[in-house]
C-alpha cells in the first residue's frame, strides 16, 4: 500500500508518518527539506503535474493552513491552501478511484448551539479560516470518490506551536497568565487522531472496496467530552509544570482578549457517528493530555 501524507512537517502530519511506515511505503510531500516530493499548496495550479508523477494507493491531506488570525488579511494564501488545493488534490483521487482522507476544523460552526454539533448541523464559519476549511471539505465531498473527512478541534503535540506548549512557556515565566474562560471546545491529541485514523485504514484494507461504499463521507472525529480554554490551561500547568503556578491563572471574556479573527463560543462536536461506524472512540481531552506530558517528562 503506497500512502501519499502531504503536511508531515506539521503536527498531525508528522504522526501520521511515524505510524504509517510501519504499515506502509510512505511518501512524503511538502516544503520541508526532509520531504520526498515537493508541492507547494499555496500554488494549487503547479500541484497538478507534480503529482501527475506520483503513483499511490490512497492520499492523506494533513496540510492546511492555520494561522486563524493571519488568515483575516492574507485570504488569497488560506483559500488557495484550504481550498483549491483541496480540490486538486480531491480530483486527482477521484479520478483514480483512490481513497482521500481530509481534515477539517469545528471552526465551521458558529457556536449558537446548545447541544453537541452533529456532522449534518448548519455550518457558518465565522472567520475566514473556517469558511476557506469549510470550503476544501464541500470540495472533498463533490469531486472526491473514495473519501473521509475527518473534522477535528483543538489539536496540539509535544512538538510544535500550539496551545499546550505556549502554556507552559508561560508557566515558566513570571506574572499572571490570563485564558479566556467563555470558549469552550475538545482538545485533541494529534498522536491519537493519527492513531485512529490508522485504525480505520486497517479497517478499509481489511474489508475491501465495498467498505468505502458505506463508510464514505464526513466524521467529527476529537476528544469525547469538553472544556474551556481556562481550565485547559490549569490542567495543562498543573499536570505539566506546578499546581502554585496554575493557580495564578486567571479567567477573561473573550471580549477582553480581541482577536482579528472571531472564534465560536461553543465549538463542542460529538463523536457518536464516528463511533457507531468504526467501533472507534478518542481518549477523554484529561487522559490524552496527560498521556503527552508523562512522555514529555520522561524526555
Amino acid at each position: 500500500m503506497r500512502t501519499l501524507i502531504i503536511g508531515t512537517s506539521g503536527q498531525l502530519g508528522a504522526q501520521l508518518s511515524q505510524l504509517l511506515s510501519a504499515d506502509s511505503s510512505v511518501i512524503t510531500a511538502g516544503r520541508g527539506e526532509e520531504d520526498q516530493v515537493f508541492l507547494d499548496l499555496s500554488r494549487p495550479t503547479d500541484m497538478r503535474a507534480t503529482l501527475e508523477t506520483i503513483d499511490v494507493d490512497r492520499v492523506i491531506n494533513a496540510a492546511a493552513y492555520t494561522a486563524v488570525d493571519a488568515a483575516e488579511e492574507d485570504v488569497a494564501t488560506a483559500r488557495a491552501v484550504n481550498t483549491d488545493a483541496v480540490e486538486v488534490l480531491a480530483t486527482f483521487c477521484g479520478a483514480r478511484e483512490i481513497p482521500f482522507i481530509h481534515y477539517s476544523t469545528d471552526y465551521v460552526f458558529d457556536g449558537e448551539s446548545d447541544s453537541a454539533y452533529v456532522e449534518t448541523d448548519a455550518t457558518n464559519p465565522l472567520s475566514v479560516y473556517g469558511q476557506t476549511k469549510l470550503e476544501g471539505d464541500e470540495a472533498t465531498q463533490n469531486i472526491a470518490g473514495p473519501h473521509l473527512i475527518f473534522r477535528t478541534g483543538w489539536v496540539y503535540e509535544s512538538q510544535g506551536k500550539n496551545f499546550v506548549n505556549t502554556m507552559l512557556r508561560l508557566a515558566r515565566a513570571e506574572g499572571p497568565i490570563r485564558v479566556v474562560d467563555d470558549q469552550v471546545g475538545t482538545p485533541t491529541r494529534a498522536l491519537d487522531l493519527a492513531k485512529l485514523t490508522l485504525e480505520v485504514l486497517r479497517q478499509a484494507e481489511n474489508n475491501g472496496l465495498d467498505w468505502w461504499e458505506t463508510h464514505s463521507g464526513l466524521y467529527h472525529a476529537c476528544a469525547p467530552d469538553h472544556t474551556s480554554w481556562y481550565n485547559f490551561a490549569k490542567h495543562v500547568i498543573a499536570t505539566g509544570y506546578s499546581q502554585t503556578r496554575a493557580d495564578d491563572v486567571q479567567p477573561i471574556p473573550t471580549l477582553e482578549f480581541p482577536t482579528p479573527a472571531r472564534r465560536p463560543a461553543w465549538s463542542v462536536m460529538s463523536t457518536t457517528k464516528l463511533k457507531e461506524a468504526f467501533g472507534l472512540e478518542l481518549p477523554a481531552w484529561r487522559s490524552q493530555v496527560d498521556a503527552m506530558l508523562a512522555e514529555v517528562k520522561k524526555g
